[in-house]
C-alpha cells in the first residue's frame, strides 16, 4: 500500500491507527467530505486551525 501511495510504511501505519481511533472503517460514507475526514483523522490540527 505504501508503495502504491508513494508514502512510507510508517505513514500508512499512522493513518490506519488514526482511522481506527476515529471509528472509521472501509468503505467510508459517500457523504463524508475530505474536510470532515481530515478533522476525524487529525483532531488536534483541526482545533488549532479553527482558532
Amino acid at each position: 500500500m505504501a508503495q502504491r501511495c508513494n508514502i512510507s510504511r510508517p505513514a500508512v501505519t499512522n493513518y490506519v491507527e488514526r482511522a481506527e481511533q476515529a471509528g472509521l472503517s472501509w468503505l467510508l460514507p459517500d457523504t463524508l467530505t475530505d474536510a470532515e475526514s481530515e478533522k476525524l483523522l487529525f483532531p488536534t490540527l483541526a482545533q488549532s486551525s479553527a482558532r
